[in-house]
């Protein structure tokens, strides 16, 4: 399978925020061929008529899910130890971008499975890490069959090991994913972890179920295809993990941008990534020696931009045209980019839109465009599953079934689909399809109908958004007038929603209208249930039962206590953590109200007494959360010291990823 990410190396401030936003995003290959254990190895398939039933039978093949009460019983923190040569670890340690695979011995709760794939994963949250020379705090994934043929943890082929990063509570993943459930939607099983090396302590880590054929058992039987849709425009930025320049971008004059992941000559980082939103220079930044920054947020002097991409004048994220060669826009399809910020004038997508990241029209939007499977590359150049042309047809079929909007039924599971933007919409994660950056889920197909499942929320509960930086003016919500949207529509400059970035807007976001720098139109797979009463009720029903059930009743409280006290003394040991103990606690303490309230709200939005538009909200009708700095839970660019700021490639100002070699000859990709 073709993949084409790596790391981002970005000039201006701007840029580089671009690439802290695509906060954790994971590199996943294509699933590998082990299964569970005692049972057939999945083997590789043809492109013959048979091809889809060697695929199902070889799917059904992996039928054991034991895992789920192994590693994933939530009640303790787990033991794994990773036996690796000292040569091999400090080659991982010294090259830590190039994700190499090293074979190693595991020890999980004193079962060791040998010869399993070991590296580090991770984008933003890797180049972080590695351009820091006090911390080796890396995210790892295991592959337990890639050199053992039908190896297997209890039928489990591939696990997740992430550093925390960005994430004071320690919880914002495992709780998204505890709330996912709660509401009825497919999720990862995560649990905590102290992770040892050569059997010294390395950190609590926090274990997380691959979403792969492995979780397909667990959850469907093992049918049905799996896509991990990333926009082009972010796979564009991550070719610069290398401290390369982006495809079709030039240096402005005089800069020497080296391929290492260095600072370019001349050029000197901040003591703190603080991207203001007016395109100068970050505090404490000098540019390379020669190149001219302006601060209204054009293009240096002498730079050229990446191919399709229009600087704004504000300082925000470039628009990076996604079309295809071919130019299929009707005049009528030209126009609505224009006005509704999906492209044209207006810089960043068009006058009050945040387009080009957040308005990909290769398929990460899901907006249905032709019926050439190369229209899609977003979907199907990253598939997780051997998915066919016969299977890539029928995921395009619904995509058009879905832009008619006529029969949701036919096209997706409804059902599924509801729930799943019930709990997410909860959690307040924009690093992800409501937001601008349009990745962090998976695609699930089967018999012709889509669904999602969730990935990668440890920038939840405002980390991405609010936390993380202002929130992007959300034009979908307000000024879409053919979807229902009547409230006034903020100012496009202004760079957030009306009521800020504090914690009383996060908590009191509408239900109704949970984008963020996006159209209702452009985001078709929440515009069906926000243009249909019927299905906008049954929304509202998941949202009443998952209040009942996992807030008011008071598990989710007791689950957040119950965690802290778990794990506590662990945070306490951790000399490698991104935040101190005392910062776990507050953060702690933060994530437990800010449920409450964010509970509190949703529960008046569906009794009537608050509105479920944002816009619409009057102060004195809202959830006071003033008490709160939602900044406490953790943001991107969080983190002790300063630790998790803006990074500049692997390598970075920490001087790893010298001379790196490849110990499987497969560097390149994930394990």
């Amino acid at each position: 399978m073709n993949r084409k990410r790596t790391l981002t190396l970005l000039l201006a401030g701007a840029l580089t925020l671009a690439a802290a936003g695509c906060g954790k995003t994971e590199d996943t290959d294509t699933t590998e061929s082990a299964s569970g254990t005692g049972s057939v190895t999945t083997e590789p398939v043809s492109a013959t008529s048979e091809k889809k039933e060697d695929k199902k039978e070889a799917k059904a093949a992996i039928t054991d899910s034991s895992y789920a009460d192994k590693i994933f019983d939530t009640s303790y923190v787990h033991e794994i130890n990773i036996e690796i040569s000292e040569e091999d670890w400090a080659d991982l340690k010294a090259n830590p971008t190039a994700k190499t695979k090293y074979k190693t011995n595991v020890t999980i709760d004193g079962e060791t499975l040998n010869e399993v794939s070991f590296a580090t994963k991770g984008n933003t949250s890797l180049s972080s890490v590695a351009s820091d020379p006090d911390s080796d705090r890396y995210s790892f994934k295991l592959n337990f069959g890639k050199y053992v043929d039908d190896q297997t943890y209890y039928g489990m082929q591939k696990l997740n090991l992430n550093n925390l990063y960005a994430d004071a509570t320690y919880m914002k993943d495992y709780l998204s994913y505890q709330i996912f459930r709660a509401a009825g939607a497919d999720a990862s099983l995560a649990s905590y972890v102290h992770l040892s090396v050569n059997g010294e302590s390395f950190g609590l880590y926090l274990a997380v179920e691959e979403v792969d054929e492995s979780f397909l058992a667990r959850n469907t039987d093992g049918e049905g295809d799996l896509y991990k849709p990333e926009s082009e425009a972010l796979n564009n930025m991550g070719k610069m993990g290398n401290g390369q320049m982006p495809e079709g971008m030039t240096p402005p004059d005089g800069a020497n941008f080296p391929g290492n992941g260095e600072m370019p000559e001349g050029m000197t980082p901040p003591d703190r990534a603080n991207f203001p939103q007016n395109g100068q220079m970050p505090e404490g930044m000098t540019p390379p020696d020669g190149a001219n920054f302006p601060g209204n947020g054009e293009m240096p002097e002498g730079m050229t931009p990446p191919d399709g991409a229009n600087f704004p004048q504000n300082g925000q994220m470039p628009e990076t045209d996604q079309s295809s060669s071919d130019d299929t826009d009707t005049t009528e399809q030209k126009d609505q980019k224009d006005s509704k910020g999906r492209g044209g004038k207006g810089g960043f997508g068009g006058q009050g839109g945040f387009g080009g990241f957040g308005n990909s029209n290769s398929g990460a939007s899901l907006v249905y465009t032709d019926d050439k499977i190369d229209s899609y590359s977003d979907i199907f150049e990253n598939a997780e599953t051997d998915a066919t042309e016969e299977d890539e047809k029928r995921v395009i079929s619904a995509l058009k079934q879905l832009s008619e909007g006529t029969d949701p039924e036919s096209c997706l599971d409804t059902d599924s689909v509801i729930r799943y933007f019930a709990a997410h919409n909860f959690v307040i994660n924009y690093d992800s399809y409501t937001g601008t950056m349009l990745h962090n889920y998976y695609l699930y197909e089967n018999d012709g109908k889509l669904s999602m499942i969730p990935w990668d929320y440890n920038l939840a509960f405002g980390g991405f958004g609010g936390g993380g930086g202002d929130r992007m003016p959300t034009a979908g919500n307000n000024e879409n007038k053919e979807n229902g949207d009547t409230a006034a529509t903020p100012d496009p400059e202004a760079g957030s929603m009306p009521g800020g970035d504090d914690a009383t807007s996060l908590i009191n976001t509408g239900i109704d209208t949970p984008l963020s720098g996006s159209t209702t139109d452009s985001r078709p797979m929440w515009a069906w249930i926000a243009n249909n009463e019927e299905y906008l009720q049954k929304y509202h029903e998941v949202y009443d039962e998952l209040l009942k059930n996992y807030f008011e009743n008071g598990a989710c409280a007791a689950e957040i206590d119950r965690v802290y006290n778990m794990i506590k003394p662990y945070v306490e040991k951790d000399a490698s953590a991104f935040y101190t103990a005392d910062e776990f606690t507050k953060a702690y303490e933060t994530l437990k109200s800010f449920c409450s309230l964010r509970s509190e709200s949703i529960r008046k939005q569906l009794d009537g007494t608050l509105s479920a538009s944002t816009t619409d909200q009057k102060s004195e009708d809202q959830l006071d959360g003033s008490g709160l700095n939602v900044k406490d839970m953790g943001s991107q660019g969080g983190g002790k010291d300063g630790m998790g700021g803006m990074n500049f490639g692997p390598g970075g100002n920490g001087g790893k990823n010298k001379d790196s070699k490849d110990k499987t000859t497969e560097a390149a990709t994930e394990p």
